[in-house]
């Protein structure tokens, strides 16, 4: 069953990546590849007779999800298929919806109905290594001098999302420092090297928000690891000065590298991430877009008007594009469950550290929402929702079962 989980979990992840293996195969064919093996998958997994009982909470927060993905869906149908409005990453439609339902809606249900013992370490091990292979691929091109740099310095990969790329080097980080606090010894090199490599692919998408985030995951991976005792504090602290004191030096010292040998600043946004001297034209233009997106859903806020903008761009901000979409109902709904989870997340991780990966994914993609994507191209950030709150009631339920088990015999 272990093997299948994790098949089935991997397949999900990857959809996402498809566009890395262009060159290879077509997008398409591997998406609908990888959709097949995650359904097989759960019709395997589902002959489990599952008898835990699921948690109160959970079954209103899962109700509450489907609710609010089933809104989505309407609107989805409404814009796209009625109205036949384009979105550039889907061709038709027909593929957004497909797309939508298989690794999104129908994995929700699975999870929420199936509560798992994951195997986190196989689990990491499977998505680690298979990052290290997209993200060397990535690396090698910039290196060779294959990758030209665009207007802005940064290096603009054909048929890849370079701010995506940024995003994967921080779940690569992530899964280096789990590895690192759970592994054994040979098997820390092997982490350190994950940890690496996610961090130059950070740096090299020359984006402020996977560096960000990669920052956030860091201190709260401590947190998680060592909680907030005063040595803890005191070991923050320094790791945190000496961290800054490494990053400003290796950053300014990579970026002046390829500005030698390429002519771009790829890690300029980052070097003047805390620049007080103004806002880049992009930051200016990404402020411009979550007003137009206020805008739009103050023009109908009680079913939403449109999922997308009126120039057919979505709005870079996975909250606004709710109340845009589903409306003042779907957005608060849709708010309360990104939080809610964050919350069961947090917590999931503090009783049990085997889930800090996964809880940590989730913060990856919730950000990577709020400032890039949009919710139907994040099928990870639906994913490790699932994946926290199908844990957290196999964990409630065991708890609760030990608990009963103890109560009989003291009766």
């Amino acid at each position: 069953m272990e093997r299948k989980l994790v098949t089935l979990v991997f397949a999900l992840f990857a959809v996402e990546t498809a566009s890395y293996f262009g060159d290879f195969i077509s997008v398409t064919t591997l998406k609908i590849i990888l959709v097949i093996v995650s359904i097989i998958c759960c019709l395997f997994l589902a002959r489990k007779k599952d008898k835990r009982k699921t948690q109160s909470y959970h079954r209103i927060l899962r109700n509450m999800i489907y609710v609010y993905l089933t809104l989505l869906l309407f609107r989805l149908v409404y814009d796209f298929y009625i109205c036949d409005i384009s979105l550039f990453a889907f061709g038709a439609a027909t593929s957004l919806l497909f797309l939508y339902i298989t690794t999104i809606f129908l994995p929700m249900i699975f999870f929420n109905r199936h509560s798992f013992n994951f195997p986190t370490q196989k689990l990491v091990w499977t998505i680690g290594l298979f990052l290290c292979i997209i993200l060397a691929i990535s690396l090698n091109d910039i290196m060779n001098g294959r990758v030209v740099a665009n207007r802005n310095g940064q290096f603009a990969i054909e048929n890849i999302d370079i701010i995506f790329s940024g995003y994967m080097g921080v779940c690569l980080f992530c899964a280096g420092m789990y590895l690192f606090y759970e592994t054994g010894r040979w098997k820390k090199i092997v982490s350190c090297a994950f940890m690496i490599l996610g961090f130059m692919t950070v740096a090299l998408s020359g984006e402020r928000g996977p560096f960000l985030c990669c920052g956030v995951c860091f201190a709260l991976s401590l947190v998680l690891q060592y909680g907030f005792k005063f040595k803890s504090i005191i070991l923050y602290t320094i790791v945190a000065l000496a961290g800054l004191l490494l990053l400003n030096s290796f950053i300014i010292n990579i970026d002046n590298y390829f500005y030698g040998t390429l002519g771009s600043n790829p890690l300029y946004k980052i070097i003047t991430i805390f620049d007080s001297g103004g806002k880049s034209l992009e930051d200016e233009s990404r402020l411009t877009i979550f007003v137009q997106g206020l805008q739009e859903f103050i023009s109908s806020p009680l079913f939403g008007s449109h999922y997308l903008l009126s120039d057919n761009s979505y709005v870079h901000n996975i909250i606004i594009e709710a109340f845009m979409a589903t409306g003042i109902f779907g957005g608060i709904l849709f708010v309360f469950i990104c939080f809610k989870t964050l919350a069961i997340g947090y917590k999931l991780a503090v009783r049990n550290h085997s889930y800090i990966f996964i809880f940590l994914c989730y913060v990856i993609f919730f950000m990577f929402g709020m400032f890039s994507r949009t919710q139907v191209m994040l099928a990870p950030f639906w994913l490790f929702m699932a994946l926290i709150i199908s844990s957290d009631n196999y964990e409630k339920s065991i708890s609760s079962n030990s608990h009963i088990q103890k109560q009989g015999r003291i009766g």
